[in-house]
């Protein structure tokens, strides 16, 4: 950990070659920031349409949440950013809100913004039956791609920089690129026998400062394809595979997976028609066995199951549980190592408050994610690093076995709800109504019962309407013999 204030000891050494406004009107950081939304949303889009989610429900989305998150990335980055009650350039309550202005705190962005798209896409998910897991791990990993480019910006309005780690002439990153090396140059202009990150400052000296907004850029990118790319098939690599499993069905042909990637145009619709082992590549098989393919054939096997368990198990805890690991093996017969919805999504908040905590270490006070707070501000990006991981744990476990419903969208879509199906909602209404109060169900007994005497007496009058009708007829008939 260093400890440093950047205050107004720090300024232009004249030499830097960028700057944050082109022409008057061309805002760098405006603009990266944009770029930066556009491709993550694009992303997103794609993965919506991989998984056969409409991308119109990405829009609603969109709509909400980029709006509420770049106003929680400006309150959080300009207020107090001058000092103990003093905001970014001195500005008001409505100064806050100028996200298109310096001073965003990315932590508020992302706070605000994922609490918005819960909202959203927990009432959405209500109604398009796709879990609100699936819809978080299609759009949460791509900020990364926003927050990579996003730091670009701090580059051009030279922002985002830690500690001195030397002089211009015996420069330790002298490997990186001359362009960042010398735009992260500062001329001091504090005290002299200052002392920062182990260096002996003299007023008037140019000094190398550390590029943070490099190291993380780079590190959201990497971390990107690994959430995006590794993590969801892990389980896939290692685990059994549907060639093996079902040989008669699968036939796995590497080379042919490469020319169908390299030469599309060649291996038409048509022409793997005619040739279906030309089809049997990597992606081609998974979607085929797992991702595309809707197990009704298990229905039966899973509809008596769920009606031994909903008979057998005795408290709604047992039976949630139960009904849920078998909801899970009758999708997954072949008992697939698959990595379930909801890691993308968690292992977006380990990885990036990991990078994030390291780099802090080095920030001034007065650049911090809670300004002048640093051991607040580690332990916040530590917590939300924790709950990212305890997401990761509880998405592929506990909360797979007692939440998942039938006829909903997860990594796969779980094939549609039966009667049987409902047992479950069927017992949990019943438990819900044993555990009212007694008045209330002393009313109802009492409403049950009024009713069948109603329907007795109706029943009784009805007996004897008929009877004095029979006897009525039989006189009549004696009458006229």
């Amino acid at each position: 950990m260093i400890d440093w204030t950047q205050g107004d000891n720090w300024q232009d050494p004249g030499t830097w070659t960028v700057s944050s406004d082109y022409g008057g009107w061309f805002h760098v950081y405006a603009f990266t920031m944009t770029l930066g939304m556009i491709l993550a949303v694009g992303y997103s889009a794609f993965k919506f349409w991989k998984k056969g989610i409409p991308v119109t429900q990405l829009a609603w989305g969109v709509i909400a949440i980029i709006p509420m998150s770049l106003f929680g990335a400006s309150i959080f980055g300009k207020l107090n950013a001058d000092g103990p009650g003093v905001n970014a350039n001195g500005v008001g309550f409505w100064g806050l809100f100028a996200f298109w202005h310096a001073g965003m705190a990315i932590h508020g962005g992302v706070y605000v913004g994922t609490l918005t798209g819960l909202i959203v896409y927990g009432i959405m998910g209500r109604y398009t039956k796709v879990s609100l897991w699936t819809y978080m791990d299609c759009i949460i990993p791509n900020i990364l791609l926003g927050q990579g480019i996003g730091r670009w910006g701090n580059f051009f309005n030279h922002e985002v920089m830690g500690p001195p780690v030397g002089s211009v002439s015996s420069n330790p990153l002298s490997w990186l690129p001359h362009y960042i090396q010398v735009n992260t140059q500062w001329r001091y202009t504090g005290a002299t026998g200052q002392i920062i990150n182990g260096i002996n400052l003299q007023n008037g000296q140019v000094y190398q400062m550390a590029p943070i907004f490099f190291y993380e850029s780079i590190a959201l990118f990497i971390v990107w394809g690994l959430i995006t790319f590794v993590l969801p098939n892990i389980g896939k690599w290692i685990g059994s595979k549907p060639w093996k499993k079902l040989p008669k069905e699968y036939h796995f042909n590497a080379g042919q997976g490469w020319l169908n990637f390299i030469m599309p145009w060649k291996y038409s619709a048509k022409q793997l028609v005619k040739h279906p082992e030309r089809n049997q590549s990597y992606f081609v098989i998974w979607n085929q066995a797992f991702y595309k393919k809707l197990e009704t054939d298990q229905k039966p096997t899973y509809e008596k199951e769920i009606a031994k368990i909903n008979h057998k198990s005795a408290s709604l805890t047992s039976r949630r549980y139960h009904s849920g690991r078998t909801l899970i093996k009758a999708n997954n017969p072949q008992k697939y190592w698959i990595t379930k919805v909801g890691a993308e999504a968690g292992g977006y908040f380990l990885a990036w408050n990991i990078i994030r905590f390291a780099l802090e270490l080095q920030r001034p006070y007065d650049h911090l994610f809670i300004m002048y707070e640093k051991t607040l501000s580690l332990v916040i990006i530590m917590v939300t690093a924790g709950l990212g991981l305890l997401m990761m744990i509880l998405s592929q476990n506990v909360i797979a076995w007692f939440f998942r419903q039938p006829n909903k969208l997860y990594e796969k879509e779980y094939f549609e709800a039966s009667h049987l199906d409902k047992a479950y909602f069927y017992y949990l209404r019943k438990w819900l109504n044993l555990n009212k109060t007694s008045q209330p169900k002393s009313r109802k007994k009492q409403t049950n019962s009024s009713k069948q005497e109603q329907i007795k007496q109706r029943k009784k009058i009805s007996k004897e309407d008929k009877a004095a009708q029979k006897l009525a007829k039989m006189q009549k008939k004696k009458t006229n013999d």
